[in-house]
């Protein structure tokens, strides 16, 4: 098991618990989609997991190991994470900044050397975004730097990456293309969570849910089990429906007539 959380509780200095007892586990190949509405905690949750904050109570093991055990420098080895947005401080190049992300790889007073670039090189192409290699990442649209902390991600070459809200500065063709990619992803090996706002990407990556609402309970269990209409629709508080559709062969969820 390379993740494992055991009872998870985190609460804010006011006193007000955002989740608690959550408990799950996920191995490589494995894609854990995290589903809920805005200020549920799922982004809270990532944090967590990326040890950038710290829960009030329960465990969280990496291949077995109590991650509060672990330096940066190991937990970087098995976990990347892409936040929802992040804000340069520094004009690097996208290439420069990329090769970052080989940093757990790199001693404190060495250079990225030539085949880390060429790790770099690699990643963009695969995003398709080799074409700004050499533009300052602070001269790029939002959904370009999306992409291209997805890439740092990439080179970092982690057993499970994290990835908070992954298309939400994207177009719906990047949509599309980020929701094959994470696919191709697990398929790979990796183990991925992610949380999302869209049910519907949820359901094209199959695998397993946890749907997050604001009493702090998470409901785990398959796409098919968990994703009922009653279960969404109390979830976002508008009706929705869950049909399968014959000519995209899945199911796909949506809202009836604005009526």
């Amino acid at each position: 098991m390379i993740l494992e959380v055991k009872d998870l509780c985190y609460r804010y200095k006011s006193g007000r618990t955002i989740f608690q007892d959550v408990s799950f586990g996920i191995q490589e190949g494995e894609i854990l989609s995290i589903l809920g509405p805005n200020g549920a905690g799922k982004s809270t949750l990532l944090n967590c997991i990326a040890n950038l904050l710290h829960p009030q109570s329960g465990q969280i093991l990496l291949d077995g190991r109590p991650m509060d055990s672990m330096g940066v420098g190991e937990i970087a080895q098995i976990i990347g994470y892409v936040p929802q947005s992040h804000h340069p401080a520094y004009d690097y190049t996208v290439r420069d900044f990329v090769v970052m992300g080989r940093a757990p790889y790199i001693g404190l007073f060495s250079k990225p050397t030539r085949e880390d670039y060429e790790l770099v090189d690699e990643a963009l192409d695969r995003l398709g975004i080799l074409k700004l290699a050499d533009k300052p990442y602070t001269q790029i649209s939002g959904g370009e730097r999306q992409q291209v902390t997805i890439a740092r991600v990439l080179v970092q070459r982690p057993k499970l990456i994290l990835l908070d809200e992954p298309t939400s500065h994207l177009d719906y063709g990047n949509q599309i293309r980020t929701v094959r990619m994470i696919r191709r992803l697990s398929e790979e090996g990796y183990a991925v969570i992610l949380t999302t706002h869209t049910p519907d990407h949820v359901i094209m990556l199959g695998s397993r849910v946890g749907m997050l609402d604001y009493t702090g309970r998470m409901t785990f269990g398959s796409v098919e089990e968990a994703m009922t209409e009653e279960r969404l629709s109390q979830m976002y508080q508008v009706p929705l429906k869950v049909r399968y559709i014959e000519e995209i062969r899945r199911k796909a969820c949506f809202a009836p007539n604005l009526e």
